[in-house]
């Protein structure tokens, strides 16, 4: 039987996020309903998360009084919880702090337990920026595993994925690796293509570069591309493999299991990357 395409998107964080599964025809309606359960689980993530709005627990965490314990959601806990290992791993070229009013150290701190956190200094701000699409994408992912579908494409905005299975039978998910624009204005990049296990994507570059980059340190580079096994990971990574470059990336991404997929484009267009990445995809051409 073939695979027919169910997808659904909605515009939360910012963005777009893209949700598509490939299914039979029989589980359409089932994939439909679990899309929607999806994007009703990022509008839940985003009314926790956001750093800009009143009702949410970064919000009250940021503008409230110092030293005193805020209730927190489970997502944001989560959210602390991994940015804390990340911004160690990439030695702060991921960091969660850098919308503070000065920069400052690590100043937020959290009980898992009460699901509280508190901040040690007034002008500490966290921001959790593209990895909490990251996240979300991830939240996605296991309703989506436990609905039992394992043919998906999950995007943010372009710069935050991840690809399971295939897009029919015997044909691959097509996707690109986009990191510049041409004299008109379109999106230039490098074509892909993916079968098979699962993987999560995340690109930083000149086209996605926010506040969340503390510093590009290698200015040649157009866009840093990491690929592992969670968006979460994968969108701090790419932030870090941007600002860091190539060689001190490399050398701070040994502290993971599994070393991550990593590519890099620079101003003259031309590719670099690792053996985990041409694993996944081949040489870059």
């Amino acid at each position: 039987m073939s695979l027919i395409h169910v997808r659904l998107s909605q515009n939360h964080m910012a963005t777009t996020f893209d949700l598509k599964i490939a299914c039979q025809e029989y589980e359409k309606l089932r994939a439909h309903q679990t899309l929607i359960d999806c994007h009703k689980l990022i509008h839940a993530i985003e009314l926790d998360c956001s750093e800009f709005l009143s009702d949410s627990s970064v919000y009250r965490l940021n503008h409230g009084p110092t030293k005193q314990p805020i209730p927190v959601s489970k997502h944001v806990i989560h959210l602390l919880d991994r940015s804390h290992f990340l911004m160690e791993a990439t030695e702060n070229a991921f960091n969660i702090g850098v919308k503070s009013l000065v920069p400052l150290p690590p100043s937020v701190h959290w009980d898992s337990e009460d699901s509280v956190a508190w901040k040690t200094d007034p002008r500490y701000r966290v921001g959790f920026g593209a990895i909490g699409k990251g996240y979300a994408l991830d939240q996605c992912r296991t309703l989506i595993e436990q609905s039992e579908f394992q043919h998906y494409v999950l995007s943010a905005g372009g710069s935050s994925l991840i690809l399971s299975g295939q897009a029919a039978d015997d044909a691959p998910w097509e996707w690109g690796w986009a990191f510049h624009k041409n004299g008109s204005g379109e999106y230039q990049g490098i074509p892909l293509t993916h079968t098979g296990s699962t993987v999560a994507v995340g690109v930083s570059g000149i086209l996605e570069k926010g506040e969340h980059i503390v510093v590009a340190k290698n200015h040649r580079l157009l866009s840093a591309l990491v690929a592992t096994t969670s968006a979460t990971d994968a969108d701090a990574l790419s932030t870090a493999l941007f600002a860091n470059g190539w060689n001190e990336s490399h050398r701070t991404f040994q502290k993971f299991f599994t070393l991550p997929a990593m590519a890099t484009v620079n101003e003259s267009l031309e590719p670099e990357w690792n053996g985990t990445f041409e694993e996944l995809w081949g040489p870059l051409k």
